[in-house]
């Protein structure tokens, strides 16, 4: 038996909406079924909450452990996010305060499917993130998903994009659903592998910078996708069943005043900005971390006027330079002038043909950090978490902001203070920036950002003293 879980979320309650998803499922719906492959499908479709739908999707799958199933088909169409080595399928009552109950855990999903055992798995994700990345860190999310192949006798995962890169879509069909629907009115074959909608796919984005699928495949390539592909392409070309991922909507005409008046609303005067900055200093602060916490640590808020003296400021740099491609970020980007040695041979011909080459030193310009060119009261926060107890060192949590007209971008990093003696401390750098993104006519969203900022610190603050707790039991042991 062939069964197939098909889901496009095109509702949120505290996302941006993404109306194209509901056209992306809708299309693939109308292949699964003409294929007549599939024997039951799941499709959930518009508004899918994390109560009765996510129920719907664990009833679906205990109605099948008792079956024999040959291919499990799985594909998602909305937002997803990669955090803290997980992959979440985010659902229309997304709360960034509660996101294992209100998302779809990719983990929880692969136990799931692995409790069917399938003799091959397809899982087909078209998802545009959340805004939530490690900073020039896609390769974790390749790993991430390499790794879990493993789970499965045999599979086919296709990924829209890489994590460090946004899924595009109109407003009414995703690029790479299109292209995957593209690949099956122009690939000429009755018969068409997974394999072939791959290459399809990956031909179709070569030239594409923004964004570039990838695909982890644990199978033989003799996998079949479809056995009719004549019949479902005739079938799509019909006037009458038009794929709907690729029908244009048409617009009412409006002048060009209107026109600007429209997209003006997604962007932020100053003084808008400086009322937002004003909410985030009262309310950052209020913000809980774990109970346990609070009795080891006295916390401390500090509102920084500079970051000069945030270590690693050279990754957010070179950031600014690769995002002010795209729009204008309120920053100055810093350089310093450093020495490098490098050989060289003389140029003079006998040098040419019978020199050594020696070491010269050289100097160039690199960068070192930014400065915010906001006028903004302040340009992050440094909160600082300190212990009550000798046997732990004190912690640091540092978000810094930086804002263009329409976003702002949340920088931040966990660490701990290594100390040099009873009173001297400096942060520990052994650690990655990560950053959030949100529009800035959206200031609960930026809290709620805030607050998951807060609770990943408090996760590490808490984890780190179980491992140190670990070392000094077993240093115990060994005296």
């Amino acid at each position: 038996m062939n069964i197939a879980i098909l889901i496009g979320i095109s509702e949120y309650s505290h996302a941006d909406q993404l109306p194209a998803c509901a056209n992306d499922v809708e299309s693939i719906h109308q292949v699964i079924s003409l294929s007549k492959k599939f024997k039951n499908i799941l499709c959930l479709s518009g508004k899918v909450n994390s109560t009765g739908e996510k129920s719907s999707l664990i009833d679906f799958i205990k109605e099948h452990q008792k079956s024999k199933i040959d291919e499990l088909f799985f594909y998602f169409s909305g937002h997803g996010i990669f955090n803290s080595n997980e992959f979440y399928y985010v659902l229309s009552d997304y709360d960034s305060t509660k996101v294992a109950q209100s998302s779809l855990n990719n983990s929880e999903l692969d136990q799931l499917i692995k409790s069917l055992d399938p003799k091959i798995t397809i899982k087909i994700v078209d998802a545009c993130q959340s805004g939530i990345s490690y900073v020039k860190d896609p390769e974790s999310f390749k790993a991430y998903l390499t790794e879990k192949k493993n789970n499965f006798a045999k599979c086919y995962f296709m990924f829209s994009s890489n994590i460090d890169q946004p899924s595009y879509a109109s407003r009414t069909s995703s690029n790479f659903t299109s292209s995957l629907l593209a690949s099956i009115k122009n690939i000429n074959k009755n018969s068409i592998r997974y394999k072939d909608v791959i290459d399809y796919i990956s031909d179709d984005f070569m030239q594409d910078e923004k964004q570039t699928p990838f695909f982890v495949i644990q199978a033989d390539y003799t996998e079949e996708f479809l056995e009719n592909a004549d019949l479902i392409r005739e079938h799509l070309d019909s006037t009458s069943h038009t794929i709907p991922a690729l029908q244009e909507i048409q617009l009412q005409p409006h002048s060009l005043e209107d026109t600007i008046k429209e997209y003006s609303k997604q962007y932020a005067s100053k003084d808008e900005v400086l009322s937002l900055f004003k909410t985030i200093q009262n309310e950052l602060p209020k913000i809980a971390l774990d109970a346990q916490i609070k009795k080891i640590f006295t916390l401390q808020h500090v509102f920084l006027d500079h970051a000069r003296d945030i270590p690693k400021q050279d990754v957010i740099g070179r950031w600014i330079a690769e995002q002010s491609k795209k729009e204008n970020i309120f920053a100055r980007i810093k350089t310093k002038n450093e020495s490098y040695e490098t050989e060289t041979v003389d140029r003079n011909i006998l040098s040419v043909y019978y020199g050594t080459p020696r070491t010269v030193t050289r100097y160039r310009d690199v960068t070192s950090g930014f400065e915010s060119t906001a006028a903004t009261p302040y340009v992050g926060v440094q909160i600082i978490a300190k212990s009550s107890y000798v046997n732990l060192p004190w912690y640091v949590c540092i978000i810094l902001f930086l804002l263009s007209k329409k976003r702002i971008f949340m920088f931040n990093f966990n660490s701990f203070y290594s100390e040099d003696n009873w009173d001297t401390r400096n942060i520990d750098t052994d650690f990655k920036w990560k950053y959030a993104e949100e529009k800035t006519i959206y200031p609960q969203k930026i809290i709620d950002q805030c607050t998951s900022i807060v609770k990943n610190f408090s996760d590490y603050i808490l984890n780190d003293i179980k491992a140190r707790i670990e070392k000094d039991r077993k240093d115990s042991a060994t005296e």
